[in-house]
């Protein structure tokens, strides 16, 4: 059997990896002026320094994971006897594996239900607290689209809509010749 492979698409993301690389850009300006700054004042103010030394490292701290999962691509190979879903990355790629002959169910599942942050307001964001909370919510979310197998359960397909979801399972079920969903 040919190996089917597919680029899982993220067409949403594009305009949250702006944002993403504006903030990080923000930050790994300020960090290393913090630092500076705060060394500077280790002599005179001294808790002062060491509050700006730590802002400095915290904010060099969150870039890492902002930039992981902005820039993160999913791709799924089929072959004949495994079906393989590879999270790639800015650093690296994980892969979870799974043989097609043990039971496999592939289902649209939907985004995760987050709770509202605590200041937000329905009718108009002043704080801009519920718009940041949103963007966190979406970077930390796993995925729309859920594998599941005897022995794990693995989330993909972050901001995947339903109809492309069911266009998806169909390909993996036409290459497969497997009833691997609910959907008709």
């Amino acid at each position: 059997m040919e190996p089917l492979t597919i680029h899982v698409s993220q067409k949403s993301r594009r305009s949250l990896k702006i944002i993403v690389l504006i903030q990080v850009i923000i930050c790994a300006v300020v960090s290393p002026v913090m630092i500076y700054q705060g060394f500077g004042m280790l002599h005179d103010i001294a808790f002062m320094g060491i509050l700006a030394i730590g802002g400095g490292i915290f904010f060099l701290y969150i870039i890492v994971p902002q930039l992981r999962s902005a820039f993160e691509s999913e791709i799924i190979r089929v072959n004949s006897h495994t079906l393989t879903v590879t999270k790639g990355h800015l650093f690296g790629s994980t892969s979870e594996e799974f043989l097609l002959n043990e039971p496999l169910s592939i289902n649209y599942v939907g985004h995760r239900e987050y709770t509202e942050h605590p200041m937000a307001n329905n009718v108009v964001d002043f704080t801009g607290l519920a718009a940041g909370e949103k963007l966190v919510q979406n970077l930390a979310d796993d995925g729309t689209l859920e594998i599941r197998s005897p022995n794990k359960i693995v989330r993909f397909g972050k901001d995947v809509p339903s109809w492309d979801a069911e266009k998806l399972i169909k390909r993996i079920e036409r290459k497969t010749g497997l009833k691997l969903s609910e959907i008709n």
